[in-house]
């Protein structure tokens, strides 16, 4: 390797690198006892560039070890590591030992090493085809998914509750369901009221022994803390990181670039445990899908494409008491869910949290029933058809033509089409 020869009569071993949670260290096993280790972390890779923060330590035999050096580095620039060096030779110096030579092998063995990647591992049958959700039908199973409204709309008691269900074993029906811990990162609030929403959900479960969810308050971009989540995703055996919200943590939410690699780094994170995360972002109240006239998330088009499933909720104005959301899948990879609807009571010390019927809480011109009702403003249509079009399932279009069909607004006409009634068309 080159510039190994330059260092090789001080080594008493081969320098070795090793990987824990993204950080990556090189160790030198020098003679006289001495050790060096360099340490990156933060890494970023661009098109003309590889970023990371850079430790470099010494332990001389005998002594405490020497933190010399903590600076960011473009590793891929020779420039850049004969800045570290000469930093290093001023900083610590000793017979023999050439800081060129260690820089310049440690980042060449940091760079194959992320050069090198995963091995390909062949894929294998499975008995289970049907998609594994972690909390039916909100939250798949060791995958993204987006839940999204214009802010103020109750995302985050929402994610809250979910946190508080999984960690207990809950499901939305409050029966049995599956165990998991959480971690909520939160980028929005501070730690007192996110553990003042925790307890009050907590209260409104009237269970003995509630446990809540890991929490941390955030401030850096999320592709900044990479290592230190992915250490603490695993020492806690999380199987749900709840990102509260994605605007703060990507950064700016137009660039594409920062939004894959924030998608990057939540990959990276949750790849120890297999994670599920769930992402909390935003859409403006005017931002509409052309055609189906459903809300989109804000930001760049990869918070369409990279969740493998996304939600819009929809609150209920009414009662300052009463919160009222429902929950439309607008987008699934694996399936299509049925709407969700959740009614939260605000009592003195406690929020008790209940289901209730979508349709109930898809409230304003924009409800289900009221996209069935404008799709059909152009002529019949068929419950897949119209699934298709408004953004949910069939099986719901159905129910809602029923109801529908019972307020005397739409009729079934021959071949499984509906039609509005000369009673709405005369409206």
């Amino acid at each position: 390797m080159v510039g190994m020869d330059i260092v090789e009569s001080r080594l008493s071993g081969p320098p070795s690198l090793t990987e824990v949670f993204g950080r990556y260290s090189i160790t030198w096993p020098l003679s006289d006892g001495l050790e060096v280790v360099v340490t990156a972390d933060r890494l970023r890779v661009h098109s003309d560039r590889v970023t990371a923060s850079v430790r470099v330590a010494a332990t001389p035999a005998g002594h405490e070890t020497l933190h010399l050096s903590y600076s960011t580095v473009n590793v891929a620039s020779a420039q850049s590591r004969r800045g570290l060096a000469r930093d290093l030779e001023a900083r610590f110096k000793t017979n023999g030992l050439e800081w060129d030579s260690i820089i310049e092998v440690s980042s060449r063995m940091l760079l194959e090493a992320l050069e090198a990647g995963s091995p390909p591992e062949r894929l294998t049958h499975t008995e289970h085809t049907r998609p594994e959700h972690l909390l039916h039908p909100l939250v798949l199973a060791g995958l993204p998914t987006l839940l999204y409204s214009p802010g103020g709309q109750g995302k985050s008691w929402v994610a809250m509750f979910v946190a508080i269900l999984l960690e207990n074993g809950i499901n939305f029906e409050g029966g049995t369901g599956r165990q998991a811990s959480t971690l909520y990162l939160d980028w929005e609030v501070t730690r007192q009221e996110a553990g003042r929403r925790a307890t009050l959900i907590a209260n409104g479960l009237r269970r003995p022994d509630i446990r809540v969810p890991l929490y941390r308050r955030c401030v850096r971009p999320l592709a900044d803390e990479t290592s230190e989540l992915a250490k603490m995703v695993a020492e806690h055996d999380i199987e749900l990181v709840i990102l509260d919200s994605v605007g703060p943590a990507c950064g700016d939410i137009m660039a594409p670039d920062l939004i894959i690699r924030a998608f990057n780094a939540v990959r990276h994170i949750t790849s120890y445990t297999g994670a599920a995360a769930l992402l909390l972002g935003h859409t403006t109240k005017e931002d509409r899908k052309q055609g189906n006239q459903y809300r989109l998330p804000l930001g760049s088009i990869y918070f369409e494409n990279l969740p493998r499933a996304t939600w819009e909720l929809r609150s209920e104005e009414g009662d300052s008491d009463v919160l009222e959301v429902g929950l439309f899948s607008r987008k699934s990879n694996l399936c299509r869910p049925e709407p969700i609807g959740l009614r939260f009571t605000f009592e003195p010390d406690a929020v008790r949290v209940a289901t209730a019927a979508p349709r109930d809480v898809a409230s304003g011109p924009l409800a289900l029933r009221d996209l069935i009702l404008g799709e059909l403003e152009h002529g019949p249509g068929g419950p897949s058809d119209l699934a298709e079009a408004i953004g949910t399932t069939p099986g719901m279009v159905s129910k809602l033509l029923t109801d529908l069909k019972e307020r005397g607004l739409v009729a079934n006409t021959a071949r499984g089409k509906w039609e509005l009634t000369s009673e709405v068309n005369s409206g």
